[in-house]
């Protein structure tokens, strides 16, 4: 086969459009019609659902000419067994028209390729970092999903019944979740064949993304030829932005001074927006001074800082210089823990605790007061003479902002007991973890504060 697996293409039907071939509460299906010998079925992730006549790998079916089912999911379900089985009848012409057909999709969607692939008659299936199941009790490690698991799927986990076809089962072995998920579908039965994909994590499909590349893997597999998809895949993973991200992120929790050396290169070669604040820098700030390397963690400052909100980054300077930071005066801010608020300067956002014990645990953390005694009063940290207002950033963290006029600031909102924090449209919370979050809709105790 030649290397350029992907330089054949079906004939291109740019004329006809997709066709809505099922719809329903839970899942669309859309027919694109191809010239291709073979059908492609896809099935959409948790990132992407129901959105007008798109699906899953549309662009790469209209490049090639590909003949493709998309299921499309209007709420994440992962593909229940009793929806597919609903649109079935609506398919059944389609699928028997094909001798071959592979089924395709990444995380819920590769769930969803490998769980139905019988009931498709797939002859070859692409799953993309699956999920086994997100059933708690089918799965004997934390399937890192739970958040999403209902009753309706119940006994969600594949099963050898369910297998059909060749199946590549793509993941990162680095990367424990994925590694679990896919040591329990391959031990299935020999039909499913492990690729590793090295420093992905669960981002193989943005990793492998792209028509050609793609469709070359798609071939490849197809093609029974292993040697050129592992080709296609290194081609892709060697130069990938993710797999610097995943090497680096890991680096900072492994070897930090080296770490340190790595971000500097990027700055010089002027990558350093590959460099993430919560991925890279703040564990990196962390793990430096938690060393005692006060001096490397202001130089990792001075090189990556711009990444950070500049609220952070000045008050870690500040911190990091050896600036006094008395204590105001004011009351702390205590939670129904029997715990304090306080600003973590290295992780940029609140977090409450127990008040420290000596200087080195007490770096980074500033206390939060209420700027009055009185309703709408908001919730302030004072910092070296400034007055910082706490408001929810981009990210959902509870950070600070220069401005405490700003109408996002978290205020005080009076109770029988207490009061509770709002930023207007939701209230903040104190987890047992000792994370601050502006996600609850209701006071209960854990949304309950007092001035200490």
């Amino acid at each position: 086969m030649h290397d350029d697996v992907a330089s054949s293409r079906f004939r291109t039907w740019p004329e006809v459009p997709p066709i809505l071939a099922y719809d329903d509460a839970d899942l669309r299906v859309i027919f694109q019609p191809g010239g291709s010998d073979f059908l492609l079925i896809t099935f959409g992730d948790a990132l992407a659902l129901v959105d007008g006549m798109r699906f899953a790998a549309d662009a790469l079916a209209r490049k090639h000419g590909l003949a493709c089912l998309g299921f499309m999911a209007h709420h994440l379900h992962w593909f229940p067994a009793d929806a597919i089985a609903r649109a079935i009848p609506h398919i059944a012409y389609t699928l028997k028209s094909f001798r071959r057909i592979l089924a395709y999709g990444s995380s819920m969607g590769a769930h969803a390729a490998i769980k139905h692939a019988r009931v498709l008659g797939a002859t070859e299936v692409l799953a993309l970092a699956p999920q086994f199941s997100i059933d708690p009790a089918e799965c004997a490690f934390d399937c890192g999903y739970h958040g999403f698991f209902t009753p309706r799927m119940a006994g969600m986990g594949i099963r050898s019944a369910d297998l059909s076809g060749r199946i590549a089962l793509l993941h990162d072995p680095g990367y424990a979740l994925d590694r679990h998920h896919a040591d329990a579908i391959a031990a299935l039965g020999p039909s499913v064949t492990r690729i590793h994909v090295p420093s992905a994590e669960h981002h193989l499909a943005p990793m492998l993304a792209g028509s050609d590349s793609t469709f070359g893997v798609m071939q490849a597999w197809m093609q029974n030829d292993t040697a050129a998809l592992t080709r296609l895949i290194a081609a892709r993973r060697r130069p990938s932005h993710i797999r610097v991200r995943v090497l680096l992120a890991r680096a900072v929790l492994r070897h930090p001074v080296l770490a340190l050396a790595a971000i500097e290169r990027l700055a010089q070669s002027g990558r350093i927006g590959l460099v993430e604040p919560g991925l890279h820098v703040t564990p990196l700030l962390r793990a430096l001074i938690d060393r005692g390397e006060a001096g490397l963690a202001a130089r990792a400052l001075d090189v990556a800082g711009g990444v950070l909100p500049p609220v952070q980054a000045r008050v870690l300077r500040q911190d990091l210089a050896g600036a006094p930071a008395p204590d105001n005066g004011h009351p702390w801010v205590c939670t129904h823990h029997g715990t304090a608020v306080f600003y973590d300067a290295v992780a940029g956002a609140l977090r409450h605790r127990t008040a420290p014990r000596n200087a080195a645990e007490a770096f980074g953390l500033h206390p939060a007061s209420l700027a009055q005694d009185a309703a709408e009063a908001p919730l302030l940290v004072r910092i070296r003479g400034a007055a910082l207002a706490c408001a929810p950033g981009a990210d959902g963290r509870l950070g600070l902002v220069d401005d405490a006029g700003d109408a996002a600031c978290l205020r005080v909102v009076r109770r029988a007991h207490g009061f509770a924090l709002s930023d207007g449209a939701r209230y903040a919370c104190a987890s047992p973890d000792g994370h601050m979050s502006c996600d609850r809709v209701e006071v209960n105790a854990w949304e309950v504060f007092s001035a200490g």
